[in-house]
């Protein structure tokens, strides 16, 4: 696989985060709300349903820790992580929001749970679903001949459009789903937390993508 910088992790505690407005702290087993809050997010109002919406949607697409001793007979576990190092790397290149790597990933192993793939190919699934999360989260997300270029021209312009095509079909064009992202976000939100803080926990979420025993937790 091509490589775009000199680490996979590069700067990827230095990114410019929204301005968040301190709330009551969170509790040992729940997010407070303020009473009259101005955060639609937290209020009281809302913050409970915003939840259980979120934990709702995450069940309905979670995936299977074995999905790649069931399904795959070609791919490892160190493959994966080499895949998710590399799209890393391109998500900071082309300064991609946290949102677009975290969907990305749930796609990917989604259309792995599903779809038996061979080694060859894992590439090009990782670009193509980083793509279709890119039009679901970016303003502007990168170009297809811009993939092309930093895959090292390992794939056609077509290939690309082509598996693109069938990741969408295989996950029924259901592409607007819950990742932990959302869930830290508001917890961060929720808490009153330093910038070291903020940055760690990105940094961790991150982390995590890169190991394979861990996409099967809530």
């Amino acid at each position: 696989m091509a490589k775009v910088g000199q680490s996979a992790l590069r700067d990827i505690t230095n990114r410019p985060r929204p301005a968040r407005n301190p709330v009551n702290k969170v509790g040992s087993d729940r997010v407070v709300p303020v009473r009259g809050s101005d955060d639609l997010v937290l209020s009281e109002e809302c913050i409970r349903d915003v939840i259980l919406t979120l934990q709702r949607g995450e069940r309905m697409y979670r995936v299977s820790g074995d999905y790649l001793a069931d399904v795959q007979k070609d791919i490892s576990k160190s493959m994966r992580s080499m895949l998710v190092d590399w799209l890393i790397e391109v998500s900071e290149e082309y300064r991609l929001l946290p949102e677009t790597l975290h969907l990305s990933m749930n796609y990917l192993d989604r259309f792995l749970q599903m779809t038996c793939v061979d080694r060859s190919r894992l590439q090009l699934v990782g670009l193509s679903c980083l793509l279709l999360a890119s039009k679901v989260e970016e303003v502007y997300p990168p170009l297809i001949d811009d993939l092309v270029f930093i895959s090292d021209y390992t794939y056609t312009r077509e290939e690309v459009i082509q598996m693109e095509s069938l990741v969408v079909s295989n996950l029924e064009f259901r592409l607007t789903v819950t990742t932990m992202f959302p869930f830290m976000h508001i917890l961060l939100r929720a808490c009153v937390v330093d910038s070291r803080l903020d940055q760690l926990a990105s940094f961790l979420a991150d982390l995590s993508l890169l190991n394979y025993s861990l996409v099967t937790y809530a």
